[in-house]
């Protein structure tokens, strides 16, 4: 029976080496460490990219002029009951030039 376990192992070690010595081993075992070290160094950074500042030109139509008086003032406030965003890093405010609009002609 030592014979058949022996001519096992052998058979065993052979396609091991043929595994270990083929050329997809090989390129898996180099490219796989490279594309998790991507991951790790690309992933939290696009995550954690700004958005672009807003520039540009608000244009509002009330004729009454309340809305248009509250955002001049910056009233435009978040609701008391949303909760602030934790650690989040204050940004400028969007710079916004209000023109008064007239409403449209028919």
């Amino acid at each position: 029976m030592s014979i058949n376990l022996q001519r096992i192992g052998l058979i065993a070690v052979r396609d091991y080496q043929a595994a270990i010595t083929s050329r997809a081993f090989l390129v898996g075992l180099l490219v796989m460490p490279v594309l998790i070290m991507l991951f790790v160094v690309l992933v939290p950074r696009i995550l954690n990219s700004h958005s672009p500042q807003v520039v540009g030109e608000v244009a509002v139509i009330d004729p009454t002029g309340m809305v248009g008086a509250e955002l001049r003032r910056g009233g435009a406030r978040r609701p008391r009951d949303t909760p602030a965003a934790p650690n989040r890093v204050r940004r400028s405010a969007p710079r916004a030039r209000l023109r008064p609009a007239g409403l449209p002609s028919r």
